[in-house]
């Protein structure tokens, strides 16, 4: 399991300098296992 930084998604989201990179490491890891705090979740609302 992979727990992911609210900056991780956030480059995703926002189409950052790096955010193929962060689609790429989402895209290779199965959705299962991909983690998120609830802070991070309301990191990102905000």
């Amino acid at each position: 399991m992979y727990l992911v930084d609210t900056n991780v998604w956030l480059e995703s989201i926002l189409d950052q300098e790096r955010a193929e990179e962060a689609r790429s490491f989402m895209r290779q890891v199965e959705g299962h296992l991909l983690a998120i705090t609830e802070f991070s979740i309301y990191s990102v609302g905000v």
